[in-house]
């Protein structure tokens, strides 16, 4: 492939500029390169920023599957739906620890993600004493 034909190719012209485009793009993710290696408090700023998003999106999903349960009670739907949020925690500190770009993220602490789930289960737990029952 030349670039005349990638600038001008006889499709037609909004073939060609979509072709530039996808040039010009390719040519500056190899100009920049992957992102600098981040600092080691950097790496556990970001580290326990992403855990504490993974622990809130849990009690979100722990909550809406209790709160979708009190409507209309499902117990194989809320056993679904909480199998579904304790994956998404797992998943969510895995990503944490492990970044695809900079390997292993050095977090002040690893392997916590059962002590934060415990500790969600307990907010979630009071919420839901303080919500009448049906």
């Amino acid at each position: 492939m030349t670039a005349r034909f990638l600038c001008f190719p006889r499709a037609g012209a909004a073939t060609g500029a979509r072709r530039l485009w996808l040039l010009l793009a390719a040519a500056g993710l190899v100009l920049l390169g992957p992102p600098p290696r981040l600092e080691a408090a950097e790496q556990a700023a970001v580290c326990q920023a992403k855990k504490g998003d993974a622990v809130g999106m849990y009690a979100l999903d722990v909550l809406k599957a209790f709160g979708r349960n009190h409507r209309a009670p499902n117990i194989a739907g809320l056993a679904q739906d909480l199998s579904r949020a304790q994956a998404r925690i797992s998943k969510g500190f895995t990503r944490a620890e492990f970044n695809r770009y900079y390997g292993a993220l050095d977090c002040e602490t690893t392997g916590d993600v059962g002590a934060m789930e415990t500790k969600a289960n307990t907010f979630v737990e009071d919420v839901l004493d303080e919500i009448p029952p049906p």
